[in-house]
């Protein structure tokens, strides 16, 4: 666990290679919980369902402003909870414990943060909580952890955009 968690991306290709492979199983997530709650209610699920009704969206109306929202909410209380325990050496000898306790509580609230359009909050939860999960394991393992917080949100960022332009295109294209 502590490998997958925290061994760092020493290269942009690493990186790279981190990224497409967190896209490619957050994609296969998302399609199979939406063949679950479609086999479970016998109908097709609403159009942009995985999606989600954000209530911020009144707010901040461009989907790449929206992510920097998303992110920034996910990710300053991860990013602080890795600097608290880089500062403080009693703290150390738990760190891992810690920060794996700080995204999954993330992660909860990322799933949170989306509310249901249409299906249980449970679906809805579980799946959002499992992508925020992976979005933080992105971002602890391209930088979060070694100090490289800037490169990190970024590749957060942009996994968080690819995701959902692509789920956008999955979707328009088979339904």
């Amino acid at each position: 666990m502590r490998k997958l968690l925290f061994s760092p991306a020493f290269s942009f290709r690493e990186a790279a290679l981190l990224f497409v492979e967190a896209l490619v199983i957050m994609l296969l997530w998302a399609q199979c919980i939406t063949f679950v709650v479609e086999l479970a209610n016998g109908a097709q699920v609403a159009k942009h369902s995985m999606y989600y009704y954000a209530p911020y969206s009144l707010f901040v109306p461009p989907i790449a402003l929206q992510l920097v929202f998303e992110e920034a909410f996910r990710l300053v209380p991860l990013a602080s909870v890795v600097w608290i325990v880089g500062r403080f050496a009693r703290l150390r000898p738990y760190g891992d414990r810690i920060i794996g306790t700080a995204s999954a509580v993330t992660a909860v609230a990322f799933g949170l943060m989306h509310l249901p359009n249409g299906l249980p909050l449970a679906i809805v939860l579980c799946c959002q909580t499992v992508l925020g999960f992976a979005l933080n394991v992105i971002y602890l393992r391209t930088g979060g952890m070694h100090g490289r917080i800037v490169r990190a949100f970024w590749f957060a960022y942009a996994m968080h955009l690819s995701y959902d332009i692509l789920l956008a295109v999955i979707e328009k294209t088979f339904t």
